[in-house]
């Protein structure tokens, strides 16, 4: 089944919200994610990863959106039972042949607990 750059985000934006699984989000293996926390290269490592932090998310509201052409960049508020309450994001979908390929995450990680040491440091941020 070919999917569309928008029906791949709204699958993938719908998988935080728990109306769908992050296995129907379809996404090459070679999948890179970049965030201020860590990085990951592959497809499985990024759903581990998802599944692991879909059991802490309380809710998602997305602000904006803006599709253009196979990137969709999408501004939203995260609510993971911080202190001091949802923590803004900002998150860039890049799709091909429909399905994502690349999620570059900006959010300021100081509003979240240190990582587990198994996480792997990104060294850029």
């Amino acid at each position: 089944m070919q999917h569309n750059t928008t029906s791949v985000a709204n699958t993938y934006y719908a998988a935080f919200e728990g109306t769908h699984s992050v296995d129907e989000v379809p996404m090459h293996n070679d999948l890179t994610f970049v965030s201020p926390r860590f990085t990951l290269t592959d497809a499985d490592a990024f759903r581990s990863a998802l599944t692991a932090l879909f059991k802490s998310v309380k809710s998602l509201h997305i602000n904006d959106q803006i599709f253009q052409g196979e990137t969709v960049s999408t501004f939203y508020d995260l609510d993971l039972g911080a202190p001091g309450g949802p923590i803004s994001m900002a998150e860039r979908l890049r799709v091909e042949n429909g399905a994502l390929t690349s999620v570059t995450l900006i959010f300021d990680s100081a509003r979240l607990p240190s990582p587990p040491s198994s996480e792997q440091a990104n060294p850029e941020a």
